[in-house]
């Protein structure tokens, strides 16, 4: 069975120069390559695409403006699924392959009649420690999107990812919307991909560690994340958002203006108000 594995990768104000380089950990194993920038002025990295890439299996893609990462990842998935591409991994900018994409490949090879695998998913090296995972399928747990590898009949029927969440939740959403049809996500823990979740710091008086957030992150966190609980009844998440109250209102540096952007993400949320913060 011949498998085509599209890809679709985001960038956000990164060099196109610098992550052609990145690229390199798993452009080989791949026949298609979209690159989404997100960044407001394309002009040096186009000028460089242009030059460099024009007749490589990349294709380069901008809007003048960040349509976020739901956005990108379904303009992305949508071109390559038009190119019948049916296996298509999502990856972030700074995503690293450490192993090969083969036992994705090899447990594709290995159920061809399962029509209800939606997403493969691999294990992640974090801060140099790769997490412990199993072949279960994920029935509760979410996955994040960066290196997961989804299928792209089911992606379409699905209705994609939420544009309305524009950053945060996008990847947990999905994986919601997978469960309510009965479908499944596998993890595939041969798969390795080095991933970057946000700065690890340590709090100045009881070194507890924390992952650093720019207050704008904080926004789009609480309020997505408050529409994600309430709407797929996932109360353990709802904890996390409030511990992370704690974190922002004691150890990270700019504590005023993360409260206040934590207070800007909870009202808009109940104004119904989506998409890019305004």
């Amino acid at each position: 069975m011949d498998i085509k594995i599209g890809a679709v990768a985001v960038l956000y104000y990164t060099e196109l120069k610098e992550y052609l380089s990145t690229t390199k950990s798993f452009i080989d194993e791949i026949d298609k390559l979209i690159i989404v920038d997100n960044s407001d002025n394309p002009d040096d990295n186009l000028a460089f695409y242009q030059e460099k890439i024009m007749d490589t299996k990349i294709d380069y893609h901008h809007f003048y403006s960040n349509i976020g990462i739901a956005g990108a990842l379904n303009y992305g998935m949508n071109a390559l699924g038009n190119q019948n591409y049916k296996w298509i991994l999502t990856m972030d900018q700074d995503s690293i392959l450490v192993s090969s994409l083969s036992p994705y490949v090899d447990f594709i090879r290995s159920n061809p009649g399962n029509g209800k695998i939606a997403a493969l998913s691999p294990a992640y090296e974090i801060y140099g420690t790769v997490s412990p995972q199993n072949r279960e399928p994920f029935l509760k747990v979410k996955v994040e999107q960066s290196g997961m590898l989804i299928n792209y009949d089911i992606f379409k029927n699905t209705g994609g990812f939420q544009d309305k969440y524009f950053i945060d939740y996008v990847d947990y959403a999905y994986c919601m919307e997978l469960k309510r049809k009965h479908c499944l996500i596998y993890c595939v823990p041969e798969v390795i991909f080095r991933h970057n979740p946000g700065e690890l710091k340590r709090s100045k008086i009881f070194k507890y560690p924390f992952k650093s957030q720019s207050p704008v992150r904080y926004y789009y966190r609480y309020r997505n994340g408050l529409d994600y609980c309430i709407k797929y009844r996932d109360w353990r998440q709802m904890v996390i958002l409030l511990k992370g109250l704690v974190v922002a209102d004691c150890f990270e540096d700019k504590k005023i203006k993360n409260i206040s952007y934590i207070l800007k993400g909870s009202k808009d949320f109940f104004r119904r108000k989506w998409g890019k913060i305004k």
